[in-house]
């Protein structure tokens, strides 16, 4: 007999009904996790996600200008979980600086808040991973700092 996955079962369960656009920004999370792992030899020391509730440590991805100008924010930047091991999957931060200290400040993205982000938002966000996942493709990982 033959079962579902738990984790197509979960999945599911957790997600709004339209939910496309949340799985196709969890699909690149999980490629640029991968990607992250058969780059070991690029990879610089994890950072601990600035602002994040818990000591969490990822990456940051690259930042960059479509030519659309359909990026969401100037002030704003993703960081992604690097999961250790196969204990978790990837999870993506949204950080924006704060008006009082200049640092950034992160909040990890619900499934249900990736379901509702902006497709421009959305766009950029998976052309922002892309971006990563080529640049490690091709032998660079950019160097970022926390501060």
């Amino acid at each position: 007999m033959s079962q579902a996955p738990v984790s197509n079962r979960a999945s599911r369960d957790l997600l709004p009904e339209n939910s496309t656009q949340a799985l196709e920004i969890s699909q690149f999370a999980y490629e640029a996790s991968i990607a992250w792992g058969n780059a070991s030899n690029l990879q610089p020391e994890l950072e601990k996600i600035p602002g994040a509730d818990e000591d969490i440590l990822g990456i940051k991805l690259p930042e960059f200008s479509s030519s659309n100008d359909d990026v969401p924010r100037n002030d704003t930047s993703y960081y992604l979980s690097i999961p250790d091991g196969n204990c978790h999957l990837p999870r993506i931060f949204e950080c924006t600086k704060s008006k009082y200290t200049h640092d950034d400040v992160c909040d990890e993205l619900s499934e249900s808040h990736l379901s509702s982000m902006s497709s421009e938002e959305a766009k950029y966000l998976k052309n922002t991973m892309q971006t990563f996942i080529n640049q490690l493709s091709g032998g660079y990982v950019p160097l970022h700092s926390s501060r």
